[in-house]
């Protein structure tokens, strides 16, 4: 009996000793998955904020802003179709008046033999252009409005011709005043969608 007793204390020694050593594994693990747990929100989200969130914030900032300047050029476009009391106040007018005076001086030095040919053409296309505008101004209805409007860019892209036909005739270089007209064909489309837009909105 002493003898079986002292058999079974080694036996409950080992057993408390196994014992302690999984409570002590079982701590390190658990210490070790929060420290992994830990780790992984310390540099993981760290990471996504570095990376990620740079990354979308220069492109995202680059599409908002690009976002932005179409919202606000669109906004323009309508408050000008709508809140001009007067064609005087249409910056479209105003482009295609200041193209009229710089045709002037400019035919001004053509050769006396273009006073009724070259001079003369690009001098009434010019006109027509501004006075299209205009006149298209105080139409009511927008299909009449836009009818002005396409007619005048017609008149524009004949004053296109004339600037290259006087350029590639040696008389004057043009590209200043391509450009200006350029300027006002951009402004020619984006009024009549603008119109075209407040009559479907309507």
């Amino acid at each position: 009996m002493a003898l079986h007793a002292a058999q079974a204390v080694p036996e409950i020694a080992v057993s408390r000793v196994r014992k302690s050593q999984e409570e002590v594994t079982g701590k390190r693990t658990r210490e070790g998955e929060e420290e992994g747990v830990q780790e992984f929100r310390s540099s993981g989200v760290q990471e996504f904020r570095s990376s990620g969130v740079r990354e979308f914030g220069s492109s995202g900032f680059r599409m908002k802003k690009h976002y932005f300047v179409m919202f606000y050029f669109c906004c323009n476009l309508l408050h000008m179709a709508k809140a001009a009391k007067t064609f005087k106040e249409l910056l479209v007018w105003q482009k295609a008046h200041q193209f009229v005076l710089l045709v002037y001086p400019l035919t001004a030095t053509f050769p006396v033999s273009e006073i009724y040919c070259l001079s003369a053409q690009m001098r009434k296309a010019a006109i027509s252009i501004a006075a299209n505008i205009a006149e298209g101004f105080k139409k009511r209805g927008a299909s009449d409005k836009t009818r002005f409007l396409n007619t005048a860019q017609g008149s524009l892209e004949e004053c296109r011709y004339y600037l290259i036909l006087t350029q590639d005739l040696g008389y004057a270089q043009t590209s200043e005043m391509e450009n200006l007209l350029q300027q006002v064909s951009k402004l020619l489309v984006a009024y009549a969608r603008a119109i075209e837009a407040n009559r479907r909105r309507a």
